[in-house]
C-alpha cells in the first residue's frame, strides 16, 4: 500500500507538472458547454446523449494521459530505473489507472451534476464511469507499449479512442448489434446507461460481471505491455 500512495502520488503531481492536468479540464469544459447547450433544445434521448458524451470522456482522458506520461517516462528513462527496482508491475499499472480513472470520473460526474437534473442511479453511475475508466486505462498501456514518441502515437491513440467508444455512439446512433456485447467497454456502457433508465436484473448482472471480466483481462495484459517496455528500456 505504501508504494501504491507514493505512485499515486508522484502521477498527481507528474500531471500537475506537465499541465496534462489542465488539458483534461479544457476538454471537460468543452464537453460541458455542448452538453448544456443541448438540454436547451429538449431534445428527445437526451439522457442517451449524456451517455454517450460521457463514455467519450471517460475513455479519451484515460487513453490520452496514461500514454503521454508513459511517453515522457521513457523519454527520461525512467522504465530503465522501474527494471531495476523491486517494485512490482502490477502495483505501477494500478497506481496508475486508479489515479487517471479517479481525475477522469469526477470531472464526469460534475458534469452529470451540472447537466443533467432527471431522474439517475449514483451507484450504477459511479459503477459505469469506473468500470470504462480503469478498462480505458489499463488498454491505454497497451496502445502506448509499441511507440517511443507522440509524432508516432497520435494516430493509433485517436483509433484505440475511437475503438474504446463504440458502444457510445451505439447508444447515440440506436445501432446495438450483438456482438457489440463482447466489447471491452459495452458491460461498462450498459451499467452507465441503466443509472439513467430503467433496466433488467440481467442488464445490470451483464454489466457488473463483463466489467470485471474486462478488468481482469485489462490488468493482464497491461502488465504485459509494461513488461515489453521494460524489456526494450534495458535491450533486452
Amino acid at each position: 500500500m505504501k508504494h501504491f500512495l507514493a505512485l499515486a502520488g508522484n502521477d498527481l503531481r507528474v500531471l500537475y507538472r506537465t499541465g496534462y492536468l489542465w488539458a483534461t479540464l479544457a476538454v471537460f469544459a468543452l464537453l460541458l458547454l455542448i452538453a448544456t447547450q443541448v438540454s436547451r433544445l429538449d431534445l428527445a434521448g437526451y439522457a442517451d446523449f449524456v451517455a454517450a458524451i460521457i463514455l467519450f470522456d471517460v475513455v479519451l482522458t484515460p487513453v490520452l494521459v496514461i500514454g503521454l506520461m508513459i511517453l515522457l517516462e521513457r523519454g527520461e528513462g525512467s522504465f530503465v530505473a522501474l527494471a531495476a527496482t523491486p517494485l512490482q508491475r502490477g502495483i505501477y499499472v494500478a497506481a496508475r489507472a486508479v489515479t487517471v480513472s479517479l481525475v477522469s470520473i469526477m470531472e464526469m460526474l460534475l458534469l452529470v451534476l451540472i447537466a443533467y437534473d432527471g431522474a439517475m442511479s449514483p451507484a450504477l453511475l459511479v459503477a459505469g464511469l469506473l468500470g470504462i475508466a480503469a478498462i480505458a486505462s489499463l488498454f491505454a498501456f497497451v496502445a502506448v507499449a509499441p511507440f517511443n514518441a507522440l509524432y508516432s502515437f497520435v494516430l493509433p491513440m485517436i483509433g484505440w479512442i475511437l475503438f474504446l467508444g463504440m458502444p457510445g455512439y451505439g447508444v447515440l446512433l440506436g445501432w446495438n448489434p450483438l456482438w457489440l456485447a463482447w466489447h471491452p467497454t459495452a458491460p461498462s456502457m450498459a451499467l452507465l446507461t441503466a443509472a439513467f433508465a430503467p433496466a433488467s436484473v440481467a442488464g445490470i448482472a451483464y454489466g457488473l460481471a463483463g466489467t470485471a471480466a474486462w478488468l481482469g483481462l485489462g490488468a493482464a495484459i497491461a502488465n504485459r505491455a509494461v513488461r515489453h517496455m521494460q524489456l526494450q528500456a534495458v535491450g533486452g
